[in-house]
């Protein structure tokens, strides 16, 4: 049925309800990691360095690859170039430097003691 709708739709209410998806998705996602952080859950990350210089000077590409839309996805190519997906709570690409990587678990991880505190 939804097939068959959308084969009706303008471009422009197939992108409104797209985005719209999108933003339901990452609210879902961000109520789910509330939920699982309240439970005190194990989270997995995932960080994929950058290329190095004699990576560089050699010629070597990434291996990985990212989807700007998902920031929990990262897709591995292996050398018979199929894909394989893999899911994390967050990756981190190789543009997200320390600062980045420490700002989001001092984020994740600290404001929960201090959420409920009253100051006067």
């Amino acid at each position: 049925m939804i097939v068959y709708l959308l084969k009706y739709w303008s471009g422009n209410e197939y992108e409104l309800l797209k985005k719209k998806y999108l933003q339901e998705l990452s609210e879902r996602k961000r109520l789910y990691n509330e939920v699982i952080e309240l439970k005190g859950n194990i989270r997995v990350f995932c960080r994929c360095r950058p290329l190095n210089q004699v990576e560089i000077t050699n010629g070597s590409n990434y291996v990985v690859e990212f989807d700007s839309s998902q920031d929990n996805e990262l897709q591995i190519i292996s050398s018979d170039s199929s894909k394989k997906q893999f899911k994390f709570d967050h990756v981190f690409g190789p543009e997200d430097n320390q600062g980045d990587l420490m700002f989001y678990f001092m984020y994740c991880y600290c404001r929960h003691p201090v959420k409920d505190y009253v100051c006067n």
